[in-house]
């Protein structure tokens, strides 16, 4: 029996690491597993998590440190346990480094973990570091889907699926009563058809130019019934800064907040509150016409929808393409699933939407290529590290 050591950044990776962790130490109960947050979007993650085996290890690398500080800090604390392989999860936002910095001089064995659906794009910090890694004998890489193989060669890699399939595929049957409540928390009326536009972390601009392009379509009038619903990550950084400019967007387009509103939960409120000194400011904010209050969480939101769309395509908008739910994403990039699954543009979008049109969802992993469940088949690949 051997211990593990988790190093999550971002909210997939660390859902990703907890299901996983919750697997293993089931598999072997006296095995001790660490889950260490290396950034706040993981730490927010872990808040109430507790499994009798499972500890959420409060080390945090010293930025201030220089790199192979905190890099012998960490291996000096897998020497003094009983720690013979590692988790390193890819950060989302493209600029975050520490967990490369680990993963490049790990005393262990380790899975550096591609959780995303898509490719990440040139300038995230994902490609000058694996390049560097694929030198290294102790790293093992696990992708989401066969498309992603041939973006990283060069790695020995593992297929390993991803918790948004195994979401899609283990959905339950639709409960009308709570979409029906969702839709009224939304305030949607009369049978209204939506769309859910999930927010993401990608630098501000991804998720403003994907708002722009799509208030600019729907400011046609060619669908006066269609609604739209914009759901803020709760991983983005700079929140304020982030609202701010997607509000300066939707101002461009008054006639249009009857039609779209940017969901503010009370969490992400709380989170304001803590950014903005300014009291005036954040209550403009929150009464800005384009603003919907609401406590409403984006799964929930996305699955009463009738069509799911993101910038690049992400969790919900992977889930609703599986389901057979209009979906489409926005960035020229790469998707790991089939790419027949989604709309080709923002107006075959719109149009599929408006008309509630749905395709036969995929059901079975034998459909995509795979055989277990995302955890259990990165359980697989630890036990053969």
């Amino acid at each position: 029996m051997s211990d593990i050591i988790f190093f999550i950044s971002s909210t997939g990776d660390t859902q990703l690491a907890k299901a996983t962790a919750l697997k293993l130490a089931q598999e072997q109960t006296e095995r001790q597993i660490y889950l260490v947050p290396l950034a706040d979007a993981a730490q927010q993650q872990l808040v109430g998590f507790e499994y009798q085996s499972i500890t959420v290890q409060e080390f945090r690398v010293n930025a201030a440190a220089t790199e192979d500080q905190s890099v012998a800090a960490i291996n000096k604390f897998i020497a003094e346990r009983n720690i013979q392989s590692a988790f390193v999860g890819v950060p989302s936002p493209v600029d975050e480094i520490m967990a490369y910095q680990v993963a490049k001089q790990l005393s262990v064995p380790f899975v550096l973990v591609l959780e995303f659906m898509f490719k990440p794009g040139e300038q995230h910090q994902l490609w000058p570091h694996l390049s560097v890694l694929q030198r290294n004998p102790n790293c093992r890489l696990a992708v989401p889907s066969a498309a992603a193989l041939d973006d990283v060669q060069g790695t020995t890699a593992s297929i390993i699926g991803h918790l948004s399939i195994d979401r899609a595929m283990h959905q339950p049957a639709v409960d009308q009563a709570l979409v029906a409540t969702t839709k009224s928390m939304l305030q949607l009326v009369d049978e209204q058809a939506y769309a859910f536009i999930s927010g993401t972390t990608c630098p501000h601009d991804v998720d403003n130019d994907f708002l722009q392009a799509l208030l600019t379509e729907l400011n046609t009038g060619q669908y006066p019934q269609l609604q739209l619903r914009f759901g803020l990550h709760p991983g983005v950084k700079e929140l304020s800064a982030y609202l701010e400019s997607l509000l300066q967007t939707c101002q461009q387009f008054p006639t249009l907040a009857a039609q779209c509103k940017i969901i503010l939960t009370p969490r992400l409120e709380q989170r304001l509150q803590q950014e903005l000194a300014d009291i005036e400011r954040l209550a403009q904010l929150q009464q800005h016409s384009f603003i919907l209050s609401v406590d409403i969480s984006g799964p929930a939101a996305a699955a009463a929808a009738d069509g799911v769309a993101q910038a690049v395509p992400g969790a919900l908008t992977n889930q609703a393409a599986l389901r057979g739910q209009s979906s489409y994403f926005h960035a020229a990039t790469k998707p790991y699933l089939p790419q027949g699954l989604f709309a080709d543009g923002i107006a075959t979008f719109f149009h599929s939407t408006a008309e509630a049109e749905r395709r036969e969802p995929i059901t079975e992993p034998s459909q995509l290529g795979l055989v277990d469940d995302c955890p259990t088949a990165l359980v697989t690949v630890f036990n053969r590290l």
